[in-house]
């Protein structure tokens, strides 16, 4: 059970952030809730008001981060966890190729991870520092939400796959680097889940899973220290097997997911 905890969440208005938040509350954990309105928040600032702590950002956007530094500063001088969840999705429909696109993908999914560490690590530190002694549970821990995407090509997520790519990546090589420093790190790769950016999808998607089921998934690895951990197993799994088989998923799989485009008459 995580409990007793001060946790910064980012992308806390909907869909995963907004279960993740509510379950953490109902923990016992003070929790400073991050999304670009305080609006969201207010019904459950309402239901928790010593715990939650709305933080209003744009994670992608330095201007907004430089405010969001000295609010944040204000509020703590120490994080026991951030778990980094904001995210967005825009696909790639060819012949039509706009580079804006990757540019605003990439800024919130891997540029926003990066700008909210900037802020974060040196509370996760001074946490450490403070407890360098402490059991395995009490060290300050980084939650990267990431997704499947990044397991096998899929198509029209040129943008979407690559920026959660560099993000697996990143979160990979700071993990080397934040052992010295007693801060633990967890990846998180969800498949798909039914949350208002998903409601947009014009394709199947299999193994669909609830963004409730998905924040106890969050919560369970965090929990355990996972370094990695990939899910819904029904979709990892299959994920997983397809990329040892090398062009299998190429040459079969991943055309039947292509999107037809409509007939004209």
């Amino acid at each position: 059970m995580i409990t007793g905890k001060i946790i910064w969440l980012t992308g806390a208005s909907s869909g995963i952030g907004r279960d993740l938040l509510v379950k953490l509350l109902r923990a016992g954990n003070q929790v400073i809730a991050s999304a670009r309105s305080a609006d969201a928040f207010t019904e459950i600032k309402a239901e928790f008001p010593h715990l939650l702590t709305p933080l209003t950002c744009d994670v992608g956007s330095s201007e907004s981060m430089a405010t969001a530094k000295a609010k944040l500063q204000s509020i703590t001088d120490s994080l026991d966890m951030v778990i980094l969840n904001a995210g967005c999705c825009e696909y790639v429909d060819l012949p039509a190729f706009e580079p804006q696109l990757f540019e605003r993908v990439f800024a919130t999914n891997f540029q926003g991870v990066v700008n909210c560490l900037a802020i974060a690590l040196p509370l996760l530190r001074a946490n450490s520092r403070s407890k360098a002694q402490a059991n395995v549970q009490s060290r300050a821990q980084v939650v990267a939400v990431s997704s499947l995407s990044t397991v096998l090509p899929f198509p029209r997520a040129e943008a979407y796959g690559a920026s959660k790519a560099a993000l697996d990546y990143f979160i990979a090589t700071l993990r080397l680097d934040l052992k010295a420093f007693n801060v633990d790190v967890t990846l998180v790769q969800p498949g798909f889940v039914a949350t208002p950016l998903t409601e947009k999808n014009d394709f199947p998607m299999p193994g669909l899973i609830s963004s409730e089921r998905a924040a106890d998934e969050i919560i369970w690895a965090s929990e355990k220290r996972k370094k990695l951990h990939r899910f819904p197993r029904r979709l990892a799994w299959p994920l997983l097997l397809l990329r040892s088989l090398g062009p299998v998923w190429e040459r079969w799989v991943a055309p039947a997911l292509i999107r037809k485009p409509p007939t004209l008459y």
